[in-house]
């Protein structure tokens, strides 16, 4: 059986239901797409797997929409499954694929905890956030290449205005990943198709000073270590879709979102 690199996108999952997203990669890092794998979890090379869990490919499409020019990962999609992690632990994740008629598998480990930062059902931390819409002060407070729209409120004022929210924490400048220019990009591809007056669209840089010394307060307060996040909170300040941390596309936000626009 052929073996491949698993690329998980996660440092840490929660226990219970959540999102487990991935990569696939063969010899030579070459990515592995368009394919559909089956996850199964296990405690340990012993216990008995939980699964299969189907996972789908999305393709990030929102980088060349919006013509950004902020670095960009060579990951330009991603697998995603619904899994369920009864206990914390460290599981071990599994995938399996057919690629070129050959069975293939990924290993890979999975930190689960009890608790983790954003937790879905909790609620959201506010604050406030740089508030900009001429293209002067907004290349000012968004490293992103030309810089976002989505600064036009404060998340004090957003998660006080009876909508729900999506929240990225992304630098497109500054992202190790080089994943934070893309992610923003499919939140703008949701904000245009949905507009400001059903909900808001907020990307709070995370090093708005250009200094990786000096994050953004809130990303600090909220305790996030990696980048980046995408948070979609209902109109009652709820956190109730945890995108992040990783990648992300504009279908999934809008997903998340249409339960809370009724």
């Amino acid at each position: 059986m052929q073996q491949l690199s698993l690329l998980n996108a996660q440092s840490q999952l929660p226990a219970g239901r959540s999102r487990f997203a991935f990569g696939l990669a063969a010899e030579n890092n070459r990515l592995v797409q368009g394919v559909a794998p089956k996850v199964w979890l296990a405690k340990d090379q012993t216990s008995k797997a939980l699964g299969p869990y189907p996972a789908r490919w999305l393709q990030m499409t929102g980088y060349d929409r919006t013509r950004d020019r902020s670095p960009r990962s060579e990951l330009t999609g991603f697998y995603v499954a619904e899994v369920d992690l009864p206990a914390p632990g460290n599981w071990l994740a599994v995938a399996l694929v057919e690629v070129a008629s050959q069975r293939a598998a990924a290993q890979g480990a999975i930190p689960v905890r009890q608790q983790v930062v954003a937790q879905v059902g909790t609620k959201a931390r506010s604050g406030l956030t740089p508030v900009a819409t001429s293209p002067s002060a907004l290349a000012k407070i968004c490293t992103r290449q030309p810089p976002c729209p989505m600064h036009y409120v404060s998340l004090e004022e957003a998660l006080r205005s009876g909508k729900p929210t999506v929240l990225s924490f992304a630098t497109p400048l500054l992202c190790p990943s080089r994943m934070c220019g893309p992610v923003v990009d499919e939140q703008m591809v949701a904000f245009q198709k949905l507009g400001k007056d059903k909900a808001n669209f907020i990307h709070l840089e995370i090093y708005p000073q250009r200094d990786t010394n000096k994050p953004a307060p809130l990303f600090t307060t909220w305790g996030f270590q990696s980048e980046p996040w995408m948070l979609v909170i209902d109109r009652n300040g709820v956190i109730r879709a945890r995108l992040g941390e990783g990648p992300t596309v504009a279908s999934e936000i809008e997903a998340a979102l249409q339960p809370l626009l009724s």
